[in-house]
Protein backbone atom coordinates (compact mmCIF):
# COMPACT_ATOMS: atom_id res chain seq x y z
CA UNK A 1 0.00 0.00 0.00
CA UNK A 2 1.45 3.34 -1.05
CA UNK A 3 1.04 6.49 1.04
CA UNK A 4 0.95 10.01 -0.41
CA UNK A 5 3.83 11.17 1.85
CA UNK A 6 6.71 9.61 3.78
CA UNK A 7 5.36 10.93 7.10
CA UNK A 8 1.71 11.71 7.79
CA UNK A 9 -0.22 12.41 10.99
CA UNK A 10 -2.91 9.93 11.96
CA UNK A 11 -5.31 12.88 11.95
CA UNK A 12 -5.61 13.93 8.32
CA UNK A 13 -4.38 17.43 7.48
CA UNK A 14 -2.21 17.98 10.55
CA UNK A 15 1.35 16.96 9.57
CA UNK A 16 2.90 15.99 6.25
CA UNK A 17 6.57 15.41 5.51
CA UNK A 18 8.94 14.02 2.93
CA UNK A 19 12.38 12.58 3.69
CA UNK A 20 15.44 11.69 1.63
CA UNK A 21 19.18 11.15 1.71
CA UNK A 22 21.53 12.33 -1.03
CA UNK A 23 25.11 13.45 -1.55
CA UNK A 24 23.70 16.87 -2.48
CA UNK A 25 20.15 18.08 -1.82
CA UNK A 26 19.98 19.31 -5.43
CA UNK A 27 20.59 15.85 -6.93
CA UNK A 28 17.70 14.90 -9.24
CA UNK A 29 15.93 18.07 -8.04
CA UNK A 30 14.72 15.99 -5.08
CA UNK A 31 14.30 18.91 -2.69
CA UNK A 32 12.52 21.00 -5.31
CA UNK A 33 10.19 18.11 -6.17
CA UNK A 34 9.37 17.43 -2.52
CA UNK A 35 8.69 21.12 -1.85
CA UNK A 36 6.40 21.26 -4.89
CA UNK A 37 4.57 18.14 -3.74
CA UNK A 38 4.02 19.55 -0.25
CA UNK A 39 2.91 22.94 -1.62
CA UNK A 40 -0.17 21.25 -3.10
CA UNK A 41 -1.23 19.89 0.28
CA UNK A 42 -3.35 21.51 2.97
CA UNK A 43 -1.52 20.03 5.97
CA UNK A 44 -1.14 22.54 8.82
CA UNK A 45 2.51 21.59 9.31
CA UNK A 46 4.70 20.62 6.34
CA UNK A 47 8.32 19.51 6.45
CA UNK A 48 11.17 18.13 4.37
CA UNK A 49 13.90 16.29 6.28
CA UNK A 50 17.07 15.35 4.43
CA UNK A 51 20.46 13.89 5.15
CA UNK A 52 23.52 14.95 3.16
CA UNK A 53 27.25 15.01 3.86
CA UNK A 54 27.21 18.61 2.62
CA UNK A 55 25.25 19.56 5.76
CA UNK A 56 27.00 18.14 8.79
CA UNK A 57 24.59 19.32 11.47
CA UNK A 58 20.94 18.89 12.35
CA UNK A 59 19.43 22.28 11.71
CA UNK A 60 16.47 24.06 10.19
CA UNK A 61 17.46 25.39 6.74
CA UNK A 62 15.34 28.53 6.36
CA UNK A 63 17.25 29.51 3.20
CA UNK A 64 15.84 26.41 1.43
CA UNK A 65 12.21 26.83 2.54
CA UNK A 66 9.34 27.55 0.16
CA UNK A 67 5.62 28.14 0.78
CA UNK A 68 5.79 27.72 4.56
CA UNK A 69 7.26 24.21 4.30
CA UNK A 70 10.07 23.88 6.83
CA UNK A 71 13.29 22.24 5.65
CA UNK A 72 15.69 20.53 8.06
CA UNK A 73 19.02 18.82 7.50
CA UNK A 74 19.74 15.79 9.66
CA UNK A 75 23.34 15.20 10.77
CA UNK A 76 25.23 12.63 8.72
CA UNK A 77 28.23 10.72 9.98
CA UNK A 78 30.75 10.17 7.22
CA UNK A 79 33.24 7.37 7.76
CA UNK A 80 36.87 8.14 6.97
CA UNK A 81 37.49 4.50 6.00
Amino acid sequence: MSHPLDIMSTTEGQVGAETFAAVDHRNNNKLKKDLSKLATRADCHRYVFFSSPRYLDTKRRVELEVDETQVCSIATVVSSK
